[in-house]
Formats: C-alpha cells, structure tokens, sequence
C-alpha cells in the first residue's frame, strides 16, 4: 500500500499544479488590465470633455444665430421701405415729368402767341408810319375836324397800346412757364438723385442680406457639426463605460486569483510591496529594529481602496499613527486595517455591513507616513498577523 500512495501523491501534486494558472502570467494580464482601464479613463475624459465643448459651442452658434437673424429681419424691413420710398419717388419723377411736359407745351404755345402778338404789332406799325403814302400824319389830317383827328389819333393810340400790352402779357407768362420750367427740372433732377440714393442704399441692403444669409447657413451647419460631434461622444462615452465594466470585472477576478488567500487584494488595482510585515529600520527615525504590524502596497495618492472581506465596519476615522483608517471585523476573529487614506476620502461608516471590493476610501499620505501608500494590517483573536498569509502573496 505504501508503495503506491508515494507516486499517487506525486501524481496528484503535479495535477493540480499544472491545472492551476500561471501566477505570473496572470499578474502580467492583470497589469495589461490595468493599464487598459488608464487609457478608457482618459478617453472618456477626453470624451467628456469634448462633448462639454460641443455643448458650449452650440449655446454660442445659437446665440450668434439669433443675433445673426434678428440683424436680417431688420434688414429685410429697411429692404422693404427703400423699396417702398424707390416707388414714391419713381412716382414722383413720372409727375413731374408729366408737369415738365406740360410747361415746355405751355412755353411753346406761349412764344407762338407772343410771336404772332409781335409780328401783328410790328405791322400795325408797319401800316401806321410806312406803309406807302399812308403815314400816320396823313391819317391824322385827313380828319373832317379837330374832334375827328382826336379820335383817329386815340383809336391808333388804343390800337397800339393794346399790342403792347397784350405782348407784355403774354411776354409775362412766358418768363412764368419758364420760371416753372426750370423748378420742375430742379426739383426733377433733385428727384433723380434721390432715387439713384436710395436705389444704392437698397443694393446695399440686398447685400448685407445676402451676407447675413450666408452667416445662417455656416452657423446651421457648425451647429448641426457640434450636434453631431455631442452624439458621437455620448455613443463613444457609452461604449467606453460598457469597456471600462468588463475590465474592472476581469480585474477584479485576477486581482482575486491573484491574491490566492482568504483575504481579496485591498487595492483596486495591483501595486508592489514596499514595506513587508516584520521588523525594519524605521522610515522616520532610521532606527532599526522597528516593528512593522502590516504590508505597506506602493499605490499613489487617490487611488483607490478597496474591502478584502466581508465585514462590519469597526472604526472609520482617525488613529494616532495610522491617520485616516478603516477596520472591518468579520465576525470570525479577523480584522483588516486600511491605514493613511486621504482626507476626506473614507466612503464608509462605522456599524456599515461592506462587500468584498466595495471602495473604502483613497491612498494617502496622513499619519506617522513618509508619502502616499496603503498600509494593510491583519489581527487575528486581537494579535497581529502577516497578511501575506492571507493573501497569499
């Protein structure tokens, strides 16, 4: 019987060695792991950041827009209203135009008038000093009497004076038309500039509103751009969280293979032993020989620290040496200690009922401490203990 439980023992030891995971290996992961979760952190922080921005962006372009637009509807209004005034004086010019037609009608009809008047007062005069033997003595003296020659010579008299004073009329009207002649043509060429005015003020106009056209467009397709990039980050800030949950699901199973105790690795991530259980120089003193109640994990400041058991909550709070510590009794005799958090950074209570992994508080540096780590004692029954042997490190 002896003979063959030798080799059966042997047998089974490699067995199970060969069916257990390479420590190494998976340590190695563990770190490729961690690593990974880095880089999804900064990408969903360079995500987040960028949707802030497109966000910000947004609020900008639509505030410019709005501007933007509200500068175009007043543009369109003085569009309107140089367009109207472009029509009254175009109005206008017609009329006066008309006026001008009538005026130059008048002047003409006036000088043929004053013409004719002339030309019958120059022959009236023609006849009355030499128009042959006739002259106007001989139409004098050939009167019967001297109240016969008076009348002869007040008739031509009134003959002539009516000549003279119809043309003097008519002469009269004429420099009126052409007093009205020449305000028509002021106030038409006055008119003509004001349209030529205003007609450049409207193309003006009809320029700035193309512009502010153009300005809606660019801002409509930067804002539909941020909206798009917004949607892109929120997918991606998606897709990155769904990674980020399978890796801290995979860590969590190395960390805890990694362990191999009965106790899970207290860090959330896994970090290297700079300080072993026993006795050591003192870090601050330099005495040697000091003793050393627990594992000190090189982890930095912030991150964070996580339950290695089960438990409830003894202590949560300050300890003179340790600093900011959490204790968790399991009920069983063992009691974990998690010592120099940050302050501010415990995330639990005491009497709290805390899970394996559950965050505990962050790295620090408070206490009797030389720089950021997490010291990590375990008692048993009330005595200290190595940890590694609970954590199979």
């Amino acid at each position: 019987m002896k003979k063959w439980i030798v080799p059966l023992i042997l047998v089974l030891t490699v067995a199970v060695t060969y069916a257990l995971p390479d420590r190494g290996q998976a340590r190695s992961e563990l770190q490729q792991i961690n690593a990974e979760i880095e880089a999804v952190r900064a990408k969903q922080a360079q995500a987040k950041k960028r949707a802030e921005e497109a966000k910000n962006t947004i609020v900008q372009l639509e505030n410019q827009r709005q501007l933007v637009q509200a500068e175009l509807a007043q543009l369109q209004v003085e569009i309107e209203e140089a367009g109207a005034e472009k029509a009254r004086i175009q109005k206008e010019i017609m009329e006066s135009e008309i006026e001008l037609d009538i005026a130059q009608q008048e002047k003409e009809m006036a000088e043929e008038r004053i013409r004719l008047r002339d030309e019958k007062l120059q022959s009236r005069l023609r006849l009355m000093y030499t128009n042959g033997s006739v002259s106007y003595l001989e139409v004098l003296f050939s009167a019967t009497s001297f109240t016969d020659f008076l009348d002869r010579y007040q008739s031509l008299q009134s003959l002539v004076d009516q000549d003279k004073q119809m043309l003097d009329a008519n002469r009269y009207d004429l420099a009126l038309i052409m007093e009205k002649e020449q305000q028509i043509k002021a106030l038409l060429t006055q008119q003509t500039a004001d349209y030529e005015r205003v007609a450049e003020l409207e193309m003006i106009l009809v320029a700035k509103e193309k512009e502010r056209e153009v300005q809606i467009a660019s801002l409509n397709a930067n804002i539909e751009h941020e909206e798009g990039v917004s949607e892109q980050m929120s997918q991606e800030a998606a897709e990155l969280a769904n990674r980020q949950a399978e890796l801290l699901a995979k860590q969590k199973q190395l960390i805890n293979f990694n362990s191999g105790g009965n106790l899970a690795y207290p860090l959330e991530k896994w970090y290297p032993i700079t300080s072993g259980y026993g006795t050591r120089v003192d870090p601050i003193t330099g005495k040697k020989g000091a003793s050393h109640y627990g594992i000190d994990f090189g982890a930095p400041s912030g991150t964070n620290i996580v339950a290695a058991h089960k438990g409830t909550v003894t202590i949560a709070g300050w300890v003179n040496g340790y600093g900011y510590t959490v204790v968790i009794d399991d009920g069983g005799g063992i009691r974990t200690w998690y010592c120099h958090m940050t302050t501010g950074s415990i995330k639990v209570e005491v009497g709290q009922v805390v899970d394996t992994g559950e965050v505990l508080g962050k790295v620090g540096s408070t206490g009797r401490s030389t720089g950021p780590h997490l010291h990590f004692g375990v008692q048993k029954n009330g005595s200290w203990v190595n940890p590694a042997d609970y954590l199979s490190l």
